[in-house]
């Protein structure tokens, strides 16, 4: 069974839409990977809670309109407005600028590396994102690499990432 840190939020959820029950989720993801999504979870009464997806349309660049299945009804759908949106944790979601760019105060941990690495900001650069990283009192650009992430650790604010430490002597 999946524990609270196994659970991603990759999106809040803004406003109803008409009256048949349609929500407005503003994503901080990869929404390619969010238009192939069956379902996600809200956390309701500290429980994450399934929802299956009915119709995913595409609004602007990072608002989904989504129907539901459970919900029919505008005042249904009103009740789940600023819940943030959960899916099981999974590299595909992390590739995206939102979630990436709230890496900033993250720290950085690696397994050949004791001394703390501190997240300073993100270039979210089109050709290859960098995190601006603090170490040993140097400013050090490294490249934001999907495949090196191990692991993301919300609660304690951590990144496990895996990048060759020769980067840090750049």
């Amino acid at each position: 069974m999946p524990t609270p840190k196994d659970y991603l939020s990759i999106g809040v959820i803004t406003r109803t839409h008409g009256l048949h029950g349609a929500i407005k989720i503003k994503f901080k993801c990869n929404l390619a990977v969010v238009e192939q999504l069956d379902y996600f979870f809200l956390l309701i009464d500290s429980k994450y809670i399934p929802f299956f997806i009915k119709n995913i349309t595409l609004s602007n660049s990072d608002i989904h309109l989504i129907l539901l299945d459970e919900i029919d009804s505008r005042e249904k759908a009103h009740n789940f407005v600023g819940k943030e949106v959960f899916v099981l944790y999974d590299k595909k979601y992390v590739s995206s600028k939102s979630i990436f760019s709230q890496l900033v105060g993250f720290h950085i941990k690696n397994n050949e590396i004791i001394d703390p690495i501190l997240i300073t900001d993100i270039y979210d650069l089109p050709t290859n994102p960098l995190l601006e990283i603090r170490y040993h009192d140097n400013t050090i650009l490294l490249p934001y690499v999907s495949e090196w992430i191990e692991d993301i650790n919300q609660k304690q604010r951590t990144l496990i990432y895996n990048f060759p430490i020769d980067l840090l002597s750049i």
